[in-house]
C-alpha cells in the first residue's frame, strides 16, 4: 500500500521541518472556509471504497462506515504532520492553508485542479505542482488515479420561452463545438467531455489523465449520497474537531459518519449529551416533536418523480418564555 511510502515520507520531513524550513502538510483547517475539503473531498475516500463494494449508485438507506478506519489514517497524518498543531485547526482558514502552501511551509496540499489558477497567480510554475491520489491504506490502492466527479450540471428552464430555450441550445452547443467556445472552457473551466474539446494547460489534469491512461480506477466522487449534505457535513466537522482540537474520541466521528449524531459535554450538568446533525434519523422519540410531509410530483428529464418533503418541528421556548414550534430540520425522500 502507497500510504505506508507517503506516512513514512511525511513524518521523516515532519521530524526534520525546523532544519528544512517547511512541514509535510498544510493545516487543515477546519474552519467554514476550509472544512469541505474533509467533510466532503475526504470523506470521500471511505464512502468511494463503500460504496464500490456495495454496488451503491444512488442515496443508500443507510452508511455503514466499512472504511473508517482509512479516513482516520489519513486524518491523523494531516493533523499529525502539519505546520500547526492539532488543537489549532479549528480556527485555520482555507487562505491560510494555501498561503502556507504557495509560499512553501509545507510540502503536501489538499485540494482541486480548480485551486491551479491561485497557485500560479501566486509563483508557482507547472514544474513546482503535480497532483497525486488520496492514498490512505486501502487495498490495492496502489491503481489509483485521482478523486474526479462534479456536484453541477447544465439546465435549460422547460418554462421559458421557446425562443430562449432555442436560444440557449445554441449557445450550449457552440459552447462545446466552435474553436472559440472551446477554447473558452478549456482555458477557464479545464477538461470537458465532448469531442471537440480542447485540451487544457492546468497541469493537473495532465496528472489525471496520465494516471487513467496507465489504467488506473478514478475514484469518482461518492460523498454527492450524503444524506442532507450541510447537515452531514456539519456533523462530521464538529466530530473532528473534538477529536483533532479538544482530544476527543475517534468514535464521535464514527457516530456523526454513520448515525448522523456525536456525543458532547453539556456546558451546564457536565454529562454527556447527544446531539443530532440532520433529520436522517429513522425512529425519532422526542416526545415534542410533529412530523409533517407534503406528497408532491416533481419533473425530471426521464418524466415525473414522486418526492415526500420531510419537516421536523419541535416544540420549545424562546428568550422570552413563550412556547414556540421551532423546525429542526428539512429533508427529502423519493
Amino acid at each position: 500500500m502507497l500510504f505506508a511510502s507517503l506516512k513514512k515520507i511525511a513524518e521523516d520531513i515532519q521530524s526534520r521541518k525546523d532544519e528544512l524550513g517547511f512541514a509535510a502538510f498544510t493545516s487543515a483547517g477546519l474552519d467554514g472556509s476550509s472544512s469541505w475539503r474533509f467533510s466532503g473531498h475526504l470523506a470521500n475516500m471511505p464512502l468511494f471504497y463503500e460504496f464500490r463494494d456495495d454496488n451503491v449508485t444512488s442515496q443508500p438507506a443507510e452508511i455503514k462506515g466499512t472504511y473508517l478506519n482509512l479516513y482516520k489514517n489519513i486524518w491523523d497524518l494531516y493533523i499529525n504532520n502539519a505546520t500547526c498543531a492539532p488543537n489549532e485547526i479549528t480556527a485555520k482558514t482555507g487562505d491560510e492553508s494555501e498561503a502556507e502552501f504557495f509560499n512553501g511551509k509545507a510540502v503536501f496540499y489538499q485540494n482541486g485542479t480548480w485551486e491551479y489558477a491561485n497557485l500560479t497567480k501566486n509563483g508557482m510554475t507547472d514544474d513546482d505542482l503535480c497532483m497525486i491520489p488520496i492514498y490512505c491504506g486501502a487495498e490495492g490502492e496502489e491503481k489509483a488515479a485521482l478523486c474526479c466527479g462534479t456536484e453541477n450540471c447544465w439546465a435549460v428552464n422547460a418554462k421559458a420561452s421557446e425562443e430562449d430555450i432555442k436560444a440557449t441550445l445554441d449557445f450550449m452547443y457552440w459552447v462545446v463545438t466552435s474553436d472559440e467556445g472551446t477554447q473558452m472552457m478549456a482555458q477557464e473551466f479545464g477538461p470537458i467531455p465532448f469531442k471537440a474539446a480542447k485540451a487544457s494547460s492546468n497541469v493537473f489534469f495532465t496528472n489525471a489523465n496520465d494516471l487513467i491512461a496507465k489504467g488506473n480506477y478514478v475514484v469518482t466522487w461518492a460523498f454527492n449520497y450524503t444524506p442532507n449534505v450541510d447537515a452531514w457535513r456539519e456533523g462530521v466537522v464538529s466530530a473532528l474537531q473534538q477529536y483533532s482540537a479538544a482530544g476527543g474520541d475517534w468514535s464521535n466521528v464514527e457516530k456523526a459518519f454513520v448515525r448522523f449524531y456525536y456525543t458532547t459535554k453539556d456546558e451546564t450538568t457536565g454529562k454527556d449529551k447527544d446531539i443530532y446533525v440532520t433529520d436522517y434519523v429513522k425512529d425519532l422519540t422526542v416526545e415534542n416533536a410533529r412530523l409533517i410531509t407534503d406528497d408532491f410530483t416533481v419533473p425530471t428529464k426521464m418524466g415525473t418523480r414522486d418526492v415526500t418533503k420531510v419537516r421536523i418541528y419541535v416544540t420549545t421556548k424562546d428568550a422570552d418564555g413563550n412556547t414556540i414550534s421551532k423546525k429542526r430540520s428539512n429533508g427529502h425522500q423519493s
